[in-house]
């Protein structure tokens, strides 16, 4: 059980269950690798994910991912895939980052997504900072929050009670059309 790996620094992160203990395939880490056994390693993460961090929802930004992990709740987390260069991002005002479900990158390598927490407020659109540590509101949709994020060109184009775009800031993020229900945006 292996997630899609992400192309980081000459390497590949990934999500994948290990094998530790009686009951079998039983937590899932995060892993480094360069395709060879001896370049492919668990990247340890500190406290408050520890043993069973369950990475999921891996996004590629520019030098590494943003990931979901859980240890009580879902937490977004900044990686380069190195120890010291992982992270949870955080969010003013409310500490750690959480209900992310992953999101889209942007041609400047920054990352927009929504986000399932109420803490932050569900059904706003955020993208990342440029150090990748924390998350910055871009757009407050209320109760028909952005789904299908996807990305065509330099625009992120998504489905929140209408057809809208974004390119990751307010002033740039407008509706297409109006009224449009159904999901499955493609590029």
């Amino acid at each position: 059980d292996m997630s899609a790996p992400v192309a980081v620094g000459g390497g590949w992160l990934y999500s994948c269950y290990d094998y530790s203990g009686p009951h079998g395939w039983d937590r899932a880490e995060l892993q480094r690798t360069d395709g060879t056994a001896a370049g492919t390693w668990e990247v340890v993460l500190d406290e408050p994910w520890g043993v069973g961090s369950q990475p999921r929802a891996l996004t590629a930004r520019q030098g590494g991912i943003v990931f979901a992990t859980r240890e009580d709740e879902w937490t977004a987390v900044s990686s380069d895939g190195t120890e010291a260069g992982t992270y949870p991002l955080v969010y003013t005002g409310t500490g750690w980052f959480g209900g992310f479900e992953g999101g889209v990158g942007l041609a400047d390598g920054e990352i927009v997504f929504d986000s399932l927490a109420e803490d932050v407020g569900e059904g706003q659109l955020f993208r990342t900072d440029g150090d990748f540590v924390s998350a910055v509101g871009v757009f407050d949709f209320g109760q028909y929050g952005p789904a299908e994020l996807t990305r065509v060109g330099d625009a992120v184009f998504f489905v929140a009670d209408s057809l809208w775009k974004t390119d990751g800031t307010a002033n740039g993020t407008t509706v297409v059309r109006f009224e449009l229900s159904g999901f499955g945006l493609t590029d």
